[in-house]
């Protein structure tokens, strides 16, 4: 394979890593930091190899600019520098991993507004209490701690139910972890929050239906 081709090859998988880093901090909730741990991992290691094939071809057109023919002294110059690279192990300020946290940052940062903009676009649901598959007031609150939107309990289970690896019903919401059980813990200050405003479930309820009729008749 030609120098050019294998060149091209590398930008290819570096181009690939880069990419998979991008979908696991914008898609992936459980073990994120892991993943892109191993990626990292993976991205230093290429640096190396990098580096270890630029000193053997640096090494190898010098001995041959010097027209030395001891072939024994260049295996010996080879090494010294390959064990250099290896005590300078360290690779944290490298383009490549540079590029790579950088794209983590940035991801992580878009993905944090698009959640803060995300509960700004169910204020108004929440402050109506209400479900947001029946889009009836919530009695029994159930509150999903990986994404912060609360559901009526049996609503929600039932959704599972019928739906495997469903994820959050709110529309808009950007976590991309399907609903678990153990993830949806009942919410006894919402539940008190709501029975204390003027519009309990009932009353709400009866308006909702009301509006409803009224809109139907004109």
């Amino acid at each position: 394979m030609a120098e050019a081709d294998i060149t091209e090859l590398r930008k290819q998988c570096i181009d690939s890593l880069l990419l998979c880093a991008d979908n696991v901090s914008k898609y992936v909730d459980i073990g994120k930091d892991a993943e892109l741990n191993k990626l990292k991992k993976y991205l230093e290691s290429y640096c190396f190899s990098e580096a270890q094939q630029n000193a053997e071809a640096f090494v190898l057109k010098e001995f041959t600019e010097s027209n030395a023919s001891n072939l024994d002294k260049l295996d010996d110059i080879v090494m010294e520098k390959l064990r250099r690279i290896t005590q300078d192990n360290d690779f944290s300020s490298h383009p490549l991993i540079n590029e790579l946290e950088h794209r983590i940052e940035r991801n992580s940062r878009n993905v944090t507004q698009q959640l803060d903009e995300t509960d700004l676009a169910i204020t108004e649901a929440e402050e109506r209490h209400t479900d947001p598959i029946t889009l009836k007031p919530i009695e029994n609150p159930v509150r999903n701690i990986i994404c912060n939107h609360v559901y009526e309990r049996d609503v929600i289970h039932s959704y599972m139910q019928r739906k495997k690896g469903a994820k959050c019903p709110v529309v808009g919401c950007v976590s991309q972890q399907p609903l678990q059980n153990k993830n949806l813990k009942p919410d006894k200050e919402y539940g008190k929050y709501r029975k204390s405003t003027p519009q309990n479930s009932t009353a709400l309820q009866e308006q909702m239906d009301t509006d409803a009729a009224y809109s139907q008749e004109y």
